[in-house]
């Protein structure tokens, strides 16, 4: 953290440049904390939309998203066999 030197000898210009250093990092975590979450719950979305996929869903019709606005219909060819991607945004 402070390269082992004690904080007592620090100014409190230095005391201020080192908090700020550290609550950057901080919220870099939080932020990267916050990202990891959201995967998190597409992820899981993902695997409970993969567990309708049943044999007898070969053929049905499906809206397959090209981007987050923008849907196309399809149909569904080996429900056995899917991509999913995960992106953290």
């Amino acid at each position: 953290m402070n390269g082992g030197q004690d904080l007592d000898s620090y100014s409190l210009e230095q005391l201020g440049q080192l908090k700020q250093q550290e609550e950057g990092k901080l919220t870099q975590v939080t932020q990267h904390y916050s990202q990891l979450k959201q995967a998190q719950i597409r992820f899981q979305n993902s695997k409970e939309t993969l567990a309708t996929m049943k044999p007898e869903t070969a053929g049905a019709e499906v809206m397959v998203p090209l981007t987050q606005s923008l849907y196309v219909s399809g149909k569904v060819k080996d429900p056995t066999k899917v991509i999913i991607e995960v992106r953290l945004t």
